[in-house]
């Protein structure tokens, strides 16, 4: 679904489903077998939403415009720990998949 555009990017959405972590007993470091477990664990199902950002058509794929979108990744790479940044799904050359955040800026914003 289509969410909004700025000047380089258009923004999108996407739901899809993914699959959470294994159960806390389950390593790779141990077999099914060690712990008396059976193989059939099953994964939690998780809906997740993410926004993918696409560099407009109108502008150049050029290695300047290549760059701008690998330090962004890196940054955000970066910032992982910080709860104040989004997480970074992956990019790949001018797009950028990142974790949806449901709210906007604007509480932010100082009005004088």
């Amino acid at each position: 679904r289509y969410l909004s555009s700025g000047l380089w990017r258009d923004v999108w959405s996407l739901q899809f489903d993914h699959y959470g972590s294994p159960p806390s007993y389950y390593s790779s470091n141990h077999q099914p077998q060690e712990t008396g477990l059976s193989n059939s664990f099953t994964w939690e199902k998780l809906k997740t939403t993410a926004v993918l950002k696409m560099m407009k058509m109108e502008h150049d794929v050029i290695p300047r415009n290549f760059e701008r979108h690998r330090r962004e990744a890196i940054t955000m790479e970066r910032l992982t720990h910080s709860p104040y940044v989004i997480d970074l799904y992956g990019y790949c050359g001018n797009s950028i998949l990142t974790e949806f955040a449901p709210w906007d800026l604007s509480h932010a914003l100082v009005l004088e």
